[in-house]
């Protein structure tokens, strides 16, 4: 017998992401564009998301410039900055990762992906891994039984 196919775990997957990890995301004040949260995926047994994930969770450390698009986008949404003062605060805010790295960094990380560690994820999981596995097993009772007693 499976315990869990494909379907349910990509299911539990997915709960887990809208009901703990995007809320925890928001929770942090991490959220500029939603285009972190727009890419998140589930793909088998993972949870699937943008490259710059690891920056989020583990900070970026010192020693090289981080690219300006991407910063100049930040500025322009988070700080309410016309294209002009976004590009000028993208170069400062490149500078001064290369040179410091970023608050994150600095912190020690955040608590981003610690979330699905916590009790109450793993708990989540298990009990609708529990639920999906009752479902099958009830199914599959219901099967030999008709069988043995036609």
């Amino acid at each position: 017998m499976e315990y869990l196919n494909d379907d349910q775990i990509r299911r539990i997957l997915e709960d887990v992401v809208d009901l703990f990890l995007i809320p925890h995301f928001l929770s942090l004040g991490m959220d500029a564009s939603g285009e972190w949260r727009g890419a998140l995926h589930v793909v088998g047994d993972r949870i699937r998301g943008r490259k710059y994930t690891e920056q989020l969770v583990y900070g970026r450390k010192p020693g090289t410039f981080a690219p300006i698009e991407p910063l100049k986008k930040w500025a322009m949404l988070k700080l309410g900055l016309d294209e002009k003062q976004a590009l000028g605060a993208a170069f400062a805010i490149s500078n001064k990762l290369k040179n410091e790295g970023s608050e994150y960094y600095k912190q020690g990380g955040t608590t981003l992906v610690e979330i699905l560690r916590s009790p109450e994820v793993v708990g989540f999981i298990s009990m609708n891994a529990q639920r999906f596995i009752r479902e099958q097993v009830t199914i599959e009772i219901r099967g030999y039984l008709r069988s043995t007693f036609k």
